[in-house]
């Protein structure tokens, strides 16, 4: 799934360790505050109403796979059920799955977010100065119905922000495993695999002190972080967690500790290999999902280049896509550069032309071959 690219880029949820109602998430002049509505009735001038923790960022990345699943729908509400929520969080069925669904799910619609010199809208190309009361739902309807007792599968209806649906329109998003992300098991694994998924899309290895992953990338906050001991202490379960996990454009191969040179701190060091080549030489069947996500990627290039004719082409590019995250990123770089040069009157030939010239560029800079000369595209899966 492809969440909107400004919350992947702000540690926006906070770990259970966390035991204040209230964040403020400073970077330069950009700041971002998570849990306060204006009151001048206080004496700090605002009300702390709660913060968004892992649970709701799970339960947020659901409903992006559930919008995806639905055609990607602009202007309706997505219809929707508790159960198939539980679904995609791999969560067994009972009472108590679906109070914390109707909980967490209600934090997403209530907390508010005030994103200050923070949130970029790739449609107007710019980032909003300050945006007050921004909550990830713009709407949410909860519908269930107890029979005996037994709660039954009952349909709802959420709707994002616009500002959010907006940017998943435009494309202004990353790819994100969400498999891989629900098997992990601790908080920190989960933050630190949305980081280096977001930081490794362009490396093969990065280093960071302890100090500056922990309390200025992941935002953590408290005594327990002080320490380089203690912030040993903390990520070594978490870096053996992560160790081989997949990314968005590789595998971790390694993540482990290194005392710095000074000698003052610890050091993290992250190294990404290449997905390896199939060994047979030709891709396993596509599932029922990369299937959907093949038919949605063709009406999505249809609907921006209109050149029916060549469905069959853009159909192995889309089937190329779903299992190349980069390719995929490129791809949708260059239908919202279509779209946004149609709209300024630019295009002189077809956009379909320009939709597969500007795609057989981007792929020539970065050393993907599709193989457009022989006709068939074919990636090579050691460049992607």
């Amino acid at each position: 799934m492809r969440p909107d690219l400004n919350i992947e880029r702000w540690q926006l949820f906070a770990t259970s360790q966390f035991k204040g109602n209230s964040r403020e998430l400073v970077r330069g002049s950009a700041k971002v505050i998570i849990g306060r509505v204006r009151d001048a009735s206080e004496p700090q001038g605002y009300r702390e109403v709660g913060v968004l923790r892992i649970p709701e960022m799970k339960c947020f990345y659901a409903l992006v796979k559930l919008w995806e699943e639905a055609g990607r729908p602009w202007e309706e509400s997505v219809s929707f059920s508790l159960y198939e929520v539980a679904r995609v969080l791999g969560m067994s069925w009972s009472g108590r799955t679906c109070a914390l669904l109707e909980e967490w799910l209600d934090r997403l619609k209530k907390i508010p977010i005030d994103w200050i010199n923070a949130y970029h809208q790739k449609d107007l190309g710019i980032t909003e100065s300050v945006l007050h009361s921004f909550t990830l739902l713009s709407d949410l309807v909860l519908y269930k119905r107890s029979v005996s007792g037994t709660v039954r599968q009952a349909q709802s209806s959420f709707k994002f922000h616009e500002r959010v649906l907006r940017n998943l329109v435009e494309h202004y998003t990353k790819p994100l495993n969400l498999r891989v992300l629900l098997r992990l098991k601790k908080e920190i694994s989960v933050l630190l695999y949305r980081h280096l998924d977001l930081i490794m899309a362009d490396k093969d290895r990065y280093e960071r002190t302890t100090e500056g992953l922990l309390r200025e990338d992941l935002q953590l906050e408290g005594g327990r972080y002080r320490y380089p001991s203690r912030r040993k202490q903390v990520l070594e379960p978490a870096l053996r967690e992560l160790e081989g996990v997949e990314l968005s454009t590789g595998v971790l191969q390694g993540a482990r500790l290194e005392r710095t040179s000074d000698g003052s701190d610890w050091k993290v060091v992250f190294e990404k290999a290449p997905f390896a080549p199939s060994e047979t030489g030709s891709a396993r069947p596509l599932s029922a999902g990369e299937r959907a996500e093949v038919e949605g990627l063709v009406e999505e290039i249809l609907r921006v280049v209109g050149d029916e004719h060549s469905r069959p082409f853009y159909a192995q590019l889309a089937r190329l896509a779903v299992r190349a995250p980069r390719l995929r990123d490129l791809l949708y770089r260059c239908l919202s550069e279509v779209k946004e040069e149609a709209r300024e009157g630019l295009i002189r030939t077809s956009k379909g032309a320009v939709f597969t010239d500007k795609l057989k560029r981007y792929c020539k800079e970065r050393g993907i071959d599709l193989g457009l000369r022989g006709g068939a595209p074919k990636v090579n899966r050691d460049s992607i």
